[in-house]
């Protein structure tokens, strides 16, 4: 079964971070990303556009092991200036 948990403590983000290092490490044109990079731009304290929008991340655990992740994001400028009430994933990897 998998089970989904919300990644809200600065561990849990960490582990958000690296993932994709153990699901993509044999792939030959994956290119890593820089851990302190992503987890400032995830940062709501630091990055900007938090001023406007809201972001929720996810870890899919199966057997106590990390086998997916996700983000959640809604730009609340976009949805206010287009009147159409949407959001997007990222960082989609299972």
């Amino acid at each position: 079964m998998i089970q989904i948990v919300p990644a809200h403590t600065k561990k849990l983000m960490h582990a958000f971070a690296v993932f994709p290092f153990s699901l993509y490490r044999n792939h030959p044109f994956w290119v890593p990303p820089i851990i302190s990079s992503e987890l400032a731009s995830w940062d709501k304290t630091k990055n900007p556009v938090f001023d406007h929008a809201e972001a929720d991340f996810f870890l899919a655990y199966k057997e106590e092991q990390i086998v997916g992740r996700v983000a959640c994001i809604v730009n609340h400028t976009e949805v206010n200036q287009q009147g159409i009430a949407k959001m997007r994933f990222g960082w989609f990897d299972f």
